[in-house]
């Protein structure tokens, strides 16, 4: 079950409206790229969306969320330290 969201970005607008699948992707990653990696990422995931299953590239929504080593712990409650 998919939400609607009222926003100023077109492709949710669409979606709105009852156009076509969409996605919605929040990424957290360690190590911050630069803006033309982070673009290349972007076109490349959208690309490969559309092509593979079928979303338009228009529906898709990515944020990038980057964090410090020290804002990770994977077990017992151990800070990660790399």
């Amino acid at each position: 079950m998919g939400r609607t969201y009222t926003a100023p970005f077109p492709a949710l607008r669409r979606r709105a409206a009852g156009r076509g699948r969409s996605v919605a992707r929040h990424i957290v990653a360690g190590k911050p790229r630069s803006e033309a990696q982070k673009a290349a990422f972007y076109r490349r995931l959208a690309s490969e969306l559309s092509q593979q299953m079928g979303i338009a590239e228009a529906d898709v929504m990515v944020v990038i969320q980057f964090t410090a080593a020290e804002d990770w712990s994977f077990s017992g409650g151990i800070l990660y330290q790399p």
